[in-house]
């Protein structure tokens, strides 16, 4: 009997006695391509995360290999997973995210939207693009010569408009600013 009250008080200390701790929070990063800078920012973001949450949170990438289908897919995915927090990284995979995914945390890196497009999709953004203003005067300064300056962007809305803000701040200083549109990839190597 002495030894059936042992077990008892054991079994009801076991289920009712936490093992661990809460279960790790899971993050997804969702990357549009594999690419230098886009891994350094996903590596930067994870790194400080698992230093500020050490053991509490669970990072997986998903990467789209540059294909929009692909990353729609992990991003309808993501809507049936349990996932706690999604980070899109680029502008165009978050406003994508935003659209695809309810009732889920997002914070974006390396993407801009307005503040607006922000409210309505709930993002919490790490802004980290320098204005063309600033980046001007800093050729300007490492390179006071600079009478001539080419461009190469893709061909989203957002970059076009950018580039037309470039041509027009690049008169105010004197440069004259070439831009070149690449629809794919592949039209890199052709220039």
């Amino acid at each position: 009997m002495k030894y059936l009250k042992h077990l008892f008080l054991a079994v009801i200390f076991l289920t009712h006695t936490p093992m661990a701790g809460p279960a790790p929070k899971k993050v997804v990063i969702v990357l549009p391509m594999a690419h230098q800078a886009l891994d350094a920012i996903v590596s930067g973001f994870s790194k400080r995360l698992t230093e500020l949450m050490p053991g509490q949170v669970m990072i997986r990438v998903e990467n789209a290999m540059g294909d929009p289908t692909i990353q729609q897919s992990i991003l309808k995915k993501l809507n049936q997973q349990k996932v706690d927090l999604v980070v899109p990284v680029s502008t165009q995979t978050a406003l994508m995210a935003a659209q695809q995914i309810k009732g889920r945390k997002m914070v974006s890196l390396a993407a801009m939207y307005s503040e607006k497009e922000r409210r309505q999709a709930g993002i919490t953004g790490v802004l980290d693009e320098v204005p063309i203003q600033k980046l001007l005067q800093f050729y300007r300064k490492i390179l006071p010569q600079l009478s001539h300056l080419t461009l190469v962007c893709s061909d989203s809305d957002k970059v076009q408009k950018e580039a037309a803000e470039a041509i027009i701040e690049a008169e105010k200083m004197g440069i004259q600013l070439k831009v070149l549109t690449v629809h794919t990839r592949s039209d890199l190597y052709a220039l």
